[in-house]
């Protein structure tokens, strides 16, 4: 049986998702500020829920760019207030060398942030799951393993894949 895990938005740029302590975001095409907004949001909710602390997995998709002015500032201000993390994964997906240039670009911007938790970037959502696993069972924050966060990012793929429409919709909470 799939861990359970919770959609909380699905715009056309970007999915804000969770599986126990984890939050998931998925950048479709490029940041936006109502991603990150929404993406604090939910931080905001599994810090309350889950006082051991939490884990952050964001996922670049091929079609998305480096975030830039505006977008970049806003993330650097909430990833300078995410206290409650104790592990944070990012992954860019592609081959080549415009995915290798956007994880140099990410792994500068996430050195110059200063966070006083563990990051890393990955090509593969497999390791980036393992990894963040294995960092949130190192500092007691939850027992989440990495075949429930894949398995949550196999079923949030599925549902993000269909044609997204004209609107955002966003679950009812």
């Amino acid at each position: 049986m799939a861990e359970a895990w919770h959609t909380h938005a699905i715009c056309d740029d970007h999915c804000v998702a969770s599986v126990q302590n984890v939050g998931i975001l998925i950048w479709r095409r490029d940041a936006t500020r109502a991603g990150v907004e929404d993406a604090f949001r939910l931080y905001t909710e599994l810090s309350r829920t889950h006082p051991n602390g939490l884990g952050w997995l964001i996922l670049v998709q091929r079609t998305s760019n480096p975030p830039e002015g505006e977008v970049r500032k806003l993330l650097g201000d909430v990833m300078r207030r995410t206290v409650a993390i104790k592990a944070f994964a990012s992954v860019h997906e592609g081959h080549g060398f415009q995915a290798a240039s956007f994880r140099a670009v990410s792994t500068g911007f996430t050195v110059s942030t200063r966070m006083s938790y563990p990051r890393r970037i990955f090509a593969t959502s497999e390791e980036a799951a393992r990894w963040l696993a294995i960092e949130l069972a190192q500092r007691n924050a939850g027992p989440v393993t990495a075949d429930q966060i894949l398995s949550a990012l196999g079923d949030i793929r599925s549902q993000i894949q269909l044609p997204p429409s004209s609107a955002s919709v966003r679950p009812p909470r």
